[in-house]
C-alpha cells in the first residue's frame, strides 16, 4: 500500500503504528510495502488508542467478558448464574442456549472487521492501516529445498495484540442486537449465551426459536458460522416434571434438550446442584495428584514443602475455580 507520510494526532497525542523508538510524540509513516515489519509494538499502540479513543465514546457491551478489564471467566458465571437462580427462586423457567462460533478468530473476513471499526467511527488512517495489516499477509512452509508460499485470506492474527480487540467490536454487534430483543445475551470471547426466563415454556420457546434465526443471519452477513452440533440447549427449572418444549431449530437442525452443559469451565445442570461439576473437579485434582506424585516423588518419596506446592499450585486451583457460585 501506497501512501505519503501523515501527521496523525489520536487524542492530543502524536501517534506511529510503525513502533518506532522515538519520543511519544510522532507520526504516521506508510512505507512502500508492509513487509518485514515488526507488528508487536505498533499493534498494542493501536489497541490502547482504541480502548482510550473510541471504545471510550462507544464501549464494548458490557456483557462481553473477554478481553475487558476488570472481567473474567468468573464475573460472567457469577453474572449467569446470579439471573438463573432469581428466575429458580421465583418459580420460573430459564432456557439457555450456548453457543460456539467456528474459528471466530480464523475465519473473521476483513469486511466484517471494516464496518466494526467504521461504526466505532475510527478514524480513516488507522481503519487503511489495520486493513492492510490483516489483509497483506502471507505464510511461508519450508521443507527440504522447496518452499511454498500462500497469502492469507482471512482470520486475525493469531497472537497479536490487537486481534482481540477486534475480534470484541465483530462480535458486539450480535451482543448489542440479542440485547435489544430484550433478552439476556453473554458473550466471551467466541462463546456466547442466549438466556430466556419465563413462565410459559411454549413461548420461550417460540422466542428461542426466532433469536437463532437472527443469530444465523447475522453470520451469514459476517461469513461466520455456528456449529449446530455444539450448540447445545439446557432448560432450568426446580419443577419434577416440567412441561413440554416446542421444537427449536438451528440451521436446520432440531436441537435437543441436554441434561448437562460445560460453560467456561463449569458443569451446569437443570437444578444448579453442582454435583456433577463437583465430582468431576475432585477426580480432576486427584489424577493430578497422582501424575505429580510420580514425577516429583520417585526416588525418596514427597517432602512437606513439595506437597505444600502441589496442594497450592494446582490442586486448590482446580477445585476452587468459581467455588463462590455454589
Amino acid at each position: 500500500m501506497k501512501c505519503s507520510a501523515l501527521n496523525v494526532d489520536f487524542n492530543g497525542v502524536r501517534f506511529d503504528p510503525l513502533g518506532s523508538t522515538s519520543p511519544p510524540y510522532k507520526c504516521i509513516k506508510f512505507g512502500h510495502t508492509l513487509e518485514n515489519v515488526r507488528f508487536l509494538p505498533q499493534c498494542t499502540n493501536l489497541d490502547r488508542y482504541l480502548r482510550d479513543g473510541p471504545l471510550a465514546n462507544m464501549p464494548i457491551h458490557p456483557r462481553q467478558h473477554a478481553f475487558q478489564s476488570g472481567r473474567s471467566t468468573e464475573s460472567a458465571l457469577h453474572q449467569l448464574v446470579g439471573r438463573i437462580e432469581r428466575a429458580l427462586d421465583a418459580g420460573q423457567y430459564a432456557l439457555g442456549t450456548f453457543l460456539d462460533i467456528q474459528g471466530a478468530f480464523d475465519n473473521t473476513p476483513l469486511l466484517s472487521v471494516q464496518q466494526a471499526l467504521s461504526e466505532r467511527k475510527v478514524i480513516l488512517a488507522v481503519r487503511q492501516w489495520i486493513s492492510a495489516m490483516i489483509a497483506q499477509r502471507t505464510v511461508s512452509v519450508n521443507v527440504g529445498q522447496n518452499t511454498i508460499q500462500v497469502e492469507v485470506l482471512s482470520g486475525l492474527p493469531q497472537g497479536g495484540g490487537l486481534s482481540p480487540t477486534l475480534w470484541s467490536l465483530v462480535a458486539d454487534s450480535l451482543l448489542c442486537w440479542l440485547t435489544k430483543q430484550g433478552v439476556f445475551a453473554q458473550g466471551f470471547a467466541d462463546d456466547g449465551l442466549i438466556l430466556i426466563i419465563g413462565r410459559v415454556l411454549n413461548t420461550m420457546c417460540e422466542i428461542m426459536h426466532r433469536l437463532l434465526q437472527g443469530v444465523e443471519k447475522w453470520c451469514t452477513a459476517r461469513e461466520l458460522s455456528v456449529n449446530p452440533i455444539k450448540t447445545e440447549l439446557l432448560l432450568f427449572t426446580r419443577k419434577y416434571k416440567p412441561d413440554a418444549i416446542s421444537p427449536i431449530f438451528f440451521y436446520n437442525q432440531k436441537l435437543d434438550l441436554s441434561t448437562q452443559v460445560k460453560y467456561l469451565g463449569v458443569i451446569f445442570d437443570p437444578k444448579l446442584n453442582w454435583r456433577l461439576h463437583i465430582e468431576t473437579k475432585c477426580d480432576k485434582a486427584l489424577a493430578s495428584f497422582y501424575q505429580l506424585r510420580s514425577s516429583v516423588g520417585k526416588s525418596w518419596g514427597i517432602t512437606p514443602k513439595v506437597a505444600r506446592w502441589m496442594y497450592a499450585a494446582v490442586i486448590r486451583p482446580m477445585i476452587t475455580y468459581a467455588a463462590g457460585l455454589s
